[in-house]
């Protein structure tokens, strides 16, 4: 699961203590603040599913400056965590296992943020009583979310806390604006 450490603790602290001397809401700038990075990170994930044959639903977890974006779907998980080497055998003992070979392309890539429409294998069908499967390489989206767009989820949360921030001198009726990029 991507956790992401927007950075914003130690701004947080100069921040509240001005906030709250304009009487202002500031734990309700800071959770607009964490929404919107969070929406792009799960859009960015949610890239990964495109080709699928099922939706996958990303949900965020906010804890003020922090947010945590995750997924309970299965086949997402696996992927992102890959599988060992090991044996298949048929749900029904009696009845063989029954697949084509050869031609199968992957609908996704290791720590690339996109899907594409793969392929079916297509060759020969094989009946067997099992076989061994050589595992799944990793895909690695939640560590690439975080090394790749965890700065820009930061930027994204403190551009729109100053976008709040501003609103509010201006409302305020002051001039000078507080912050801006």
């Amino acid at each position: 699961m991507p956790k992401f450490d927007l950075g914003l603790n130690t701004l947080n602290d100069n921040i509240f203590t001005m906030m709250t001397q304009l009487g202002n809401d500031y734990d309700a700038i800071q959770q607009r603040a964490t929404e919107s990075a969070a929406k792009y990170i799960s859009t960015i994930l949610k890239r990964t599913t495109t080709h699928w044959n099922h939706t996958v639903e990303f949900n965020v977890d906010n804890h003020g400056a922090n947010f945590d974006v995750y997924t309970e779907d299965d086949v997402w998980n696996m992927l992102d965590q890959g599988t060992r080497a090991h044996w298949i055998r048929p749900k029904n003992p009696g009845y063989p296992l029954r697949f084509a070979t050869g031609g199968f392309v992957p609908k996704t890539k290791v720590a690339t943020f996109a899907s594409y429409p793969g392929a079916q294998a297509s060759g020969s069908t094989v009946r067997t009583m099992e076989v061994w499967h050589p595992g799944t390489a990793a895909r690695e989206w939640s560590t690439e979310a975080v090394s790749r767009f965890g700065g820009e989820a930061a930027s994204i949360a403190l551009t729109s806390m100053m976008s709040d921030f501003n609103k509010i001198m201006k409302a305020g009726g002051r001039t000078t604006i507080l912050f801006s990029i």
